[in-house]
């Protein structure tokens, strides 16, 4: 597992990407970032375009902001679950808010071939 840490601060935190990252782990950590940075705002909209389109996100989206979004993270850390193929990886994500409330997150992501994209919710209905 690889663990990255984000500092605290009052504003929305993020995991650090190394310079030595390969491209592919920059694009990887760049999705969670925008994630992660998407639900701090509440910004149900930009959850949408980052998730996988074939899963209906919504109501996921809708639960999480619901019980951790909306809010300025702290102390954020994050650690990376690589399963067996390294283009479904997951994170798992804790931090507090202002208040020192947890907020515990599990994220997947999924690549498509050309872009990460976080995986949420059921398959589409197909027909």
């Amino acid at each position: 597992m690889l663990a990255m840490t984000a500092c605290t601060q009052a504003e929305p935190s993020l995991p650090k990407v190394s310079a030595s990252s390969s491209p592919i782990e920059v694009a990887k950590m760049k999705a969670l970032e925008d994630y992660m940075n998407a639900m701090q705002k509440g910004d149900r909209k930009r959850l949408m375009e980052l998730s996988n389109p074939r899963l209906d996100a919504r109501p996921v989206i809708d639960e999480k902001v619901k019980s951790i979004g909306n809010r300025p993270w702290l102390n954020v850390k994050t650690t990376w679950r690589e399963t067996v193929a390294a283009t479904v990886p997951s994170a798992d994500i804790t931090a507090t808010d202002a208040s020192g409330n947890k907020i515990a997150d599990q994220v997947g992501l999924d690549f498509d071939g050309e872009k990460w994209e976080i995986s949420m919710g059921d398959p589409q209905p197909t027909g």
